[in-house]
């Protein structure tokens, strides 16, 4: 089973599109004042930024997956593929029984205000401000590692019905 975003680049779209611009601005007003290198410099720094949203939130896609799997002690893994242009990349793959929560929310404070502060942080959703971002933590190697991605309300059901099914199998919780 798997999911992969519709992908929204409209806010992603504006926000490279208006940082390019301010970048041309910066240039264009750089040649009629001084210091001009400043005014050079600092378009640089806005066409660099204009460049990380249009690789992040434009070129960029993710596919999540859930598989079955045969392994003593493990039932299902989950697994976050970057698709750019026709490469897949696996950024992330762990058992779901290593996920200890699931929640929908769009900021990581909220989530450690209610499960406790994480270790690491890795944001794989497909859109800027997505309004449909989860969080979802797992334990790996005793540290709390949450990623941010983005999922339809039907497949994080189906990821919360095997972590349930984890537990009553086990009597506890991961």
């Amino acid at each position: 089973m798997y999911y992969v975003p519709k992908k929204q680049p409209k806010i992603a779209g504006i926000i490279s599109v208006a940082l390019y611009g301010v970048a041309a601005a910066l240039y264009v007003v750089g040649e009629f004042f001084t210091p001009r290198l400043l005014y050079q410099l600092l378009a640089l720094v806005f066409v660099a930024v204009g460049l990380f949203f249009t690789s992040r939130y434009i070129l960029t896609d993710y596919k999540y997956v859930i598989k079955d799997i045969e392994t003593k002690g493990a039932e299902a893994s989950f697994s976050i593929i970057k698709l750019s242009g026709k490469r897949e990349a696996i950024v992330a793959n762990f058992d779901i029984i290593s996920v200890y929560a699931l929640e929908k929310c769009r900021k990581n404070s909220d989530f450690e205000a209610k499960h406790g502060k994480v270790t690491k942080i890795y944001n794989y959703t497909s859109n800027f401000a997505s309004p449909d971002t989860y969080k979802l933590a797992i334990n790996f190697n005793n540290m709390k590692v949450l990623f941010s991605v983005e999922l339809s309300d039907e497949f994080a059901s189906e990821i919360r019905e095997r972590m349930v099914a984890k537990v009553q199998k086990d009597g506890k919780n991961p």
